[in-house]
């Protein structure tokens, strides 16, 4: 075998080892910087939008990093066992890891972007509704359900939520009188797509429609568009005096 081959194929297993090793490194510094970022948010809505903004971003930019990291891992080890001394063994084998890695990655995308919506969604709900502990008491708070809590909001409020812009949550401590109004954004997370019912059905334009009587706003259209199949849908709401006022 030609040793000037065997030279060359050595120093290109050490170097896909290192790129290997610089891309698991920088997973972990990805993962650990949304980890740190999410440990500053202090109150419990800034940590929801927080994950519902960034947690599938940056899983994938983990595992996208974890993928180079695992491809180059796996080139290095077909070329340490190169049989011929031949350039051409070297770029079939880099072709057939680059491929490898190539279906590894778009498995973990298809996974983030289609399945795991159902896992975060379960995630944020056990956030926003775990059990709020009084200031002034100590005691548990009871949580409002719909009809309750519009007499603890303004005609604002109840208009953006009739809107879908935003959602509120009405915890009232029953012994002190002690309330506390948690305000979500409407368009944080994927809806249900009607046609291939996954939740990748994301908001990607909205418009103000103005009235064919007087000309001033009238209604709200929302476009969405699926991420998996790619199905358009609209919403449309009505704009309340409240909010043309607003703007």
């Amino acid at each position: 075998m030609d040793p000037n081959f065997d030279i060359f194929a050595d120093h290109w297993h050490q170097i896909a080892i290192i790129w290997s090793q610089i891309a698991l490194a920088f997973s972990g510094i990805i993962l650990a910087y949304y980890l740190l970022i999410y440990t500053t948010r202090s109150t419990i809505v800034e940590k929801y939008k927080f994950i519902s903004l960034n947690e599938i971003k940056y899983f994938w930019y983990t595992a996208l990093s974890l993928t180079v990291s695992f491809t180059f891992f796996l080139n290095a080890m077909m070329v340490k066992k190169h049989s011929t001394a031949h350039n051409f063994d070297l770029t079939i084998k880099t072709i057939l890891s680059l491929a490898i890695g190539f279906l590894v990655g778009y498995v973990i995308n298809t996974y983030l972007n289609v399945y795991y919506p159902f896992k975060l969604e379960k995630k944020l709900s056990a956030l926003r509704f775990k059990k709020r502990i009084s200031p002034e008491s100590k005691k548990e708070m009871r949580l409002l359900n719909e009809d309750q809590e519009d007499t603890h909001l303004s005609d604002m409020m109840i208009a953006e939520e009739n809107a879908f812009a935003f959602d509120y949550d009405v915890w009232i401590d029953d012994e002190t009188g002690y309330k506390l109004i948690e305000k979500y954004e409407g368009n944080l997370h994927a809806l249900i797509c009607d046609k291939c019912r996954f939740r990748t059905l994301k908001e990607y334009k909205e418009e103000v429609e103005p009235s064919q009587v007087n000309g001033e706003p009238d209604s709200i259209v929302k476009y969405y568009k699926c991420t998996y199949c790619g199905h358009l849908e609209e919403k449309i709401s009505e704009v309340s005096k409240q909010q043309v006022s607003a703007q």
